[in-house]
């Protein structure tokens, strides 16, 4: 299943490494909203990512979106 991350702050990491032992999924770009940290997560997963939600949406087909963001940030 092809799976994008919205929000690539520290928890991000964590589902990476998790997901990892999941061959079924496949992480197929992240998105976050703060460019340091889409960045960060960019070059350290080597996963394509955005900068917005409309970007995200026009990128790499996906069948699943999991949220990371702060509980405060969800309805944005």
């Amino acid at each position: 299943m092809d799976v994008v991350l919205i929000g690539c702050g520290w928890v991000a990491d964590y589902y990476m490494a998790a997901i990892a032992d999941h061959p079924s999924l496949r992480v197929v770009a992240a998105m976050d909203t703060v460019p340091a940290h889409a960045d960060r997560f960019a070059a350290q997963w080597k996963t394509p990512v955005f900068y917005d939600m409309a970007g995200l949406m026009a990128g790499p087909a996906f069948e699943m979106a999991i949220n990371l963001t702060n509980p405060d940030a969800h309805f944005e």
